[in-house]
C-alpha cells in the first residue's frame, strides 16, 4: 500500500469511527430515536387509455428516456436541515426483516445525479450527500431504499465482470472495477443506510442492455449472466455491511426495437406475440405470452433459489395494468399463488381514483382489488405509490393529483385497510421537490396520528 492509499485508509477508519461515536452520543442524549414523521413510495409503468394504452417507457419506475436531464439537489422543499434531522441509532426492528411495515422508496439511475451521488464527487462529499437523502427519508419514516445498482447490464458496485455506469459518473469503457478506483458507490450507501437503521435492496434490470435492445430471456446465457451479477452482489460486503436483498422490476419483454443472445448484438431479432404481427423484412420470432411467461419464471425460480439460500429476500415490482404485464412476461399469477417464486410483490398502482375523463374512474382502488384478489399464498403485498405524479408535469390525464393533496394518504390508508404490508414510493429525487411536500405532510401527520 502506498503512502497515499494509507493515508486514505487512515482517514476513512477516523470518519467512520467519527460518525460511530456521534450516533452513540445522539442515542444517549436522546434515550429514543427521534419522532417518526412520514413515509414515501414507488412508480411504474402508467396507463394512458383506462385498461389497454400504456404510457411511454419514460413514465415508469425506470424512467426509462436516458436524456431527460436530472433534477439539481437543491431544488427541493428541504433538504435535511442539519438541526432537525439528525441521526438516529441504527434500530433494524423497524424494517421489514424486524417484522416491521414497509415504508421504501426506489432509488433510480436518474435520481443519483439528482442527489449528488456520483464519483466526481470524493469520498467524503459523497457520503454527506448519502446522509442528506438518508436524513430526509428518515423523516418521513422511510425504512427502506431500493437502490439501482444495475439499470443498463452495467454496475453501480466495484464489479470486475460488469461495465461502469455513466449514470453515476463512470467510464463505461471501463469495467465497473476500474472505473470506481476511489470508493464504491454502493459500499458507501450500503454502510450509511445501515447506521440510519434502514434496509438496502439491490435493485436490477435483469434483461434491458439499452431501451432499444435486451438479452432475449429465452437464452440460457441471459439467465447466466443476471445470476452472475446477482451472486456478485449476494458476496458483495463493505464495512462488515452487505445487502438486504434482490429486487427486479417488471421490465423482462419490454424492447422498443429488438432482442438478441448474450455475445450475439449483430444478431438481433425482434419478437411478437403471433405470427399475424410479424413485420416485413426484420428477422423475427414468435413467443406467445405464455411462452414469455414461461422464459421469465425458469430465471425467477433459480434467482429466488439462490437469494433464499443466501438467507436474503426476493421481489418483483410489475406494472400496475395487470394485463399489459402478464403480457410482457410478468407472471403475476403464478407469483401470487405458488410459492418459490417471490418473498414479496410490488404492484406499482400509479394513479388516483379520480383518474380519466371527468375524474370519474377509482383506477388506483380498482387495479388495488384486482391484485389483491390475485393474492393466495404467503408472499408479502406492498404497494408502489407515485410520488413522482405529486409534478404537474407527470401527472397528465390523472386529474386527481392536481384536485387535492391528500392522495398519497388516502391510498395507505387504504391499502392498510385492505390488508397490504406496505408501500413503496417513486422516486428518491422527489422528496425533494416543492411539488410533493403538501402530499407528504400530509402522511406525515396522518402517521403521527398513530394511524400509520
Amino acid at each position: 500500500m502506498t503512502k497515499t492509499a494509507g493515508n486514505k485508509e487512515i482517514n476513512k477508519r477516523i470518519w467512520m469511527l467519527a460518525r460511530l461515536l456521534m450516533i452513540i452520543l445522539a442515542a444517549a442524549i436522546l434515550a429514543a430515536p427521534p419522532v417518526p414523521a412520514h413515509a414515501a413510495e414507488g412508480d411504474s409503468r402508467g396507463i394512458a387509455a383506462e385498461e389497454n394504452r400504456v404510457l411511454p417507457a419514460g413514465d415508469s419506475h425506470s424512467i426509462a428516456a436516458e436524456d431527460e436531464p436530472a433534477m439539481p439537489a437543491g431544488d427541493g422543499h428541504s433538504i435535511a436541515a442539519e438541526d432537525e434531522h439528525d441521526m438516529p441509532a441504527a434500530d433494524r426492528r423497524d424494517t421489514p426483516a424486524g417484522n416491521g411495515p414497509m415504508r421504501g422508496i426506489w432509488l433510480s439511475f436518474k435520481d443519483y445525479a439528482a442527489l449528488g451521488l456520483t464519483v466526481a464527487e470524493d469520498e467524503e462529499a459523497y457520503r454527506a450527500n448519502t446522509d442528506r437523502f438518508l436524513a430526509e427519508a428518515r423523516k418521513y419514516r422511510i425504512n427502506t431504499v431500493f437502490l439501482h445498482v444495475r439499470a443498463f447490464d452495467d454496475a453501480f458496485w466495484r464489479s470486475r465482470t460488469f461495465r461502469a455506469s455513466h449514470y453515476i459518473g463512470g467510464d463505461e469503457r471501463l469495467t465497473a472495477w476500474e472505473a470506481y478506483k476511489e470508493y464504491d458507490p454502493v459500499g458507501v450507501f450500503l454502510e450509511e443506510a445501515h447506521q440510519y437503521g434502514m434496509e438496502v435492496h439491490a435493485w436490477l434490470n435483469p434483461y434491458r442492455v439499452s431501451n432499444d435492445f435486451y438479452y432475449d430471456p429465452a437464452d440460457d446465457g441471459s439467465t447466466q449472466r443476471i445470476l452472475t451479477a446477482v451472486k456478485e452482489l449476494l458476496a458483495f460486503e463493505s464495512g462488515g455491511e452487505k445487502i438486504d436483498g434482490i429486487h427486479f422490476d417488471d421490465y423482462f419483454y419490454n424492447a422498443a426495437q429488438g432482442y438478441y443472445r448474450v455475445g450475439a448484438p449483430e444478431d438481433g431479432y425482434v419478437i411478437v406475440n403471433s405470427y399475424a404481427e410479424q413485420p416485413a423484412g426484420v428477422s423475427c420470432r414468435v413467443v406467445t405470452p405464455v411462452e414469455k411467461r414461461g422464459n421469465v419464471n425458469r430465471m425467477i425460480r433459480l434467482v429466488y433459489r439462490i437469494v433464499s439460500g443466501a438467507g436474503r429476500t426476493f421481489g418483483i415490482s410489475p406494472a400496475g395494468n395487470y394485463d399489459n404485464a402478464m403480457n410482457d412476461g410478468a407472471d403475476i399469477d403464478t407469483w401470487l399463488s405458488q410459492e418459490g417464486y417471490i418473498d414479496y410483490i410490488i404492484p406499482q398502482i400509479y394513479w388516483t381514483n379520480q383518474w380519466g375523463e371527468g375524474a370519474a374512474t377509482t383506477m388506483f382502488s380498482d387495479r388495488l382489488d384486482l391484485f389483491l384478489q390475485k393474492r393466495r399464498n404467503h408472499a408479502k403485498f406492498y404497494v408502489g405509490l407515485a410520488l413522482y405524479k405529486t409534478d404537474p408535469s407527470n401527472s397528465a390525464g390523472d386529474p386527481g393529483w392536481t384536485l387535492k393533496n391528500s392522495n398519497l394518504q388516502e391510498q395507505i390508508a387504504e391499502l392498510e385497510w385492505k390488508g397490504a404490508d406496505g408501500y413503496v414510493y417513486f422516486s428518491a429525487q422527489d422528496l425533494f421537490k416543492n411539488s410533493a411536500s403538501e402530499e407528504l405532510e400530509n402522511v406525515r401527520n396522518y402517521s403521527l396520528q398513530g394511524t400509520n
